[in-house]
């Protein structure tokens, strides 16, 4: 069975896929727009990651990745923060339309103040699975392993030296045997109902 019948739908089909696109485009340009109109955006954001690097001239500073709800900021500040949520400023000057079609950029962050906000499902339970284990380490891998939270460059760099971060990379085999665990799970009760109240599907 072919896709496309002829010509004319492939002609259509790509002309409802590009103004979908065009649209898509146009209202991030105009959120982008909004930003930009401002010398400083406001935002509020949650602390991923706080990372200790030592730069060329042996100063010590920290990588932080902040996470709002539209995109993802790398910044570099003198001290450590914990992680939380925190009020930022973010100045709009450097920031082009490239990095925030990407969703992440560099930029630097001002008027870093911790706030209290009530945590969201995920959160909860990020930090269930982080505080079953009594080691740091353990906890930041489990978060990594069920939940994509960032990892710290020490237990990035062990890892990589213990051979299994092709682990924490999602990819089509993790899909597929996550595909098969649901299906063993649900194939007889869905089987069950299936049989009694929809069986024409």
């Amino acid at each position: 069975m072919n896709l496309f019948e002829n010509k004319k739908e492939i002609i259509y089909f790509f002309l409802i896929a590009g103004l979908i696109f065009a649209l898509n485009v146009g209202l991030k340009y105009y959120n982008f727009t909004k930003i930009k109109a401002k010398l400083y955006l406001n935002s509020t954001a949650t602390l991923l990651a706080s990372e200790q690097k030592i730069s060329k001239n042996g100063k010590v500073y920290y990588s932080n990745i902040f996470a709002t709800p539209d995109f993802r900021i790398y910044s570099y500040a003198k001290a450590p923060l914990e992680k939380g949520a925190y009020s930022i400023k973010i100045p709009t000057k450097k920031l082009d339309f490239k990095s925030y079609l990407k969703g992440r950029f560099f930029s630097a962050v001002f008027d870093i103040k911790a706030i209290s906000t009530t945590q969201t499902l995920r959160q909860k339970l990020v930090n269930l699975v982080y505080l079953q284990h009594q080691s740091h380490k353990a906890g930041e891998l489990y978060s990594a392993l069920f939940f994509a939270t960032p990892l710290s460059k020490e237990l990035r760099s062990e890892i990589t030296n213990w051979g299994i971060a092709h682990l924490l990379a999602i990819s089509g085999f993790h899909l597929g045997v996550l595909f098969a665990i649901f299906y063993f799970l649900l194939k007889r009760p869905y089987s069950y109902f299936q049989q009694r109240f929809f069986p024409y599907r």
